[in-house]
């Protein structure tokens, strides 16, 4: 999987339900990005969601995994100075790497 690497940002709290958790950077994977660079485990793949919130446009990324997940924000954001990232936001991304599912079960 190709895509454009971006950096995460995060005040230190890393969720310990996030299956990028060790991650410092991702590899952005979507039909608007120039397929570049390689995911690996430094740079793990995370696809972008879109959807319409009160009217507004919203984008937010979540870790590409093998079995469908419920995914919520863990406080985190990706981020790249590459000029072809502000063609697709024009401010950080949420990261929704929280894992709901594995979450809920052990509550």
């Amino acid at each position: 999987m190709k895509g454009l690497p971006a950096e995460i940002y995060s005040g230190g709290f890393v969720d310990s339900y996030s299956p990028i958790k060790k991650a410092k950077n991702v590899t952005i994977v979507d039909e608007k990005v120039p397929r570049l660079f390689e995911a690996s485990e430094e740079y793990p793949p995370v696809k972008l969601v879109r959807r319409t919130l009160f009217g507004k446009d919203y984008i937010h990324a979540e870790p590409i995994v093998e079995k469908p997940t419920n995914f919520a924000s863990g406080g985190r954001f990706i981020y790249s100075c590459d000029s072809r990232f502000r063609e697709l936001n024009q401010y950080p991304i949420p990261l929704h790497d929280r894992n709901m599912d594995l979450e809920t079960r052990n509550t």
